[in-house]
């Protein structure tokens, strides 16, 4: 009797071990995994990040761009005006 209480006893530690291995082990295995995801979304937000700022930077240069496309519109109006000017002074003869 003594001998199977023994026996059953030991064969409670030894399960009780391995559970508690494969537990600490398979802590370590998701820790190690939750660090490389959080590695992996640094890296995704720092592109997200450099991203955006390129779209702030085309949209500046895009407003830029309509400011220059009224100044040369504005600049066209007036060499056509000096133009016509010439061409009535080339006309008179002047």
């Amino acid at each position: 009797m003594l001998s199977e209480i023994i026996v059953a006893l030991l064969a409670f530690v030894g399960t009780l071990s391995g559970v508690i291995g494969t537990v600490y082990t398979a802590s370590k295995k998701t820790t190690y995994q939750l660090q490389r995801l959080e590695e992996k979304v640094d890296k995704l937000e720092a592109k997200v990040d450099k991203h955006n700022h390129f779209n702030e930077r085309v949209a500046v240069i895009e407003n830029k761009d309509k400011i220059f496309e009224k100044h040369l519109e504005r600049h066209d109006k007036e060499i056509e005006k000096l133009g016509a000017c010439l061409n009535k002074m080339f006309e008179k003869g002047v």
